[in-house]
């Protein structure tokens, strides 16, 4: 487990990578999104899943793991 900062970015990248999870699981169920009478479309929920993904690797490899 990191030391001092490299502990908080540890804990972000974890946290990055669960949302990505997340997002990937609502859209593998194609569970419907509605914003205010907008129904938001399941690849946006791919997207978001695969940026959060991105930054989460991105930040997990800044973290020196």
């Amino acid at each position: 487990m990191p030391n001092g900062s490299s502990r908080s970015t540890f804990t972000g990248a974890i946290l990055l990578l669960l949302v990505a999870g997340l997002q990937a699981w609502v859209a593998y169920t194609g569970a419907a999104m509605t914003v205010g009478t907008y129904e938001v479309p399941v690849v946006m929920s791919w997207v978001s899943a695969g940026v959060f993904g991105f930054i989460g690797l991105l930040t997990l490899r800044a973290a020196h793991i």
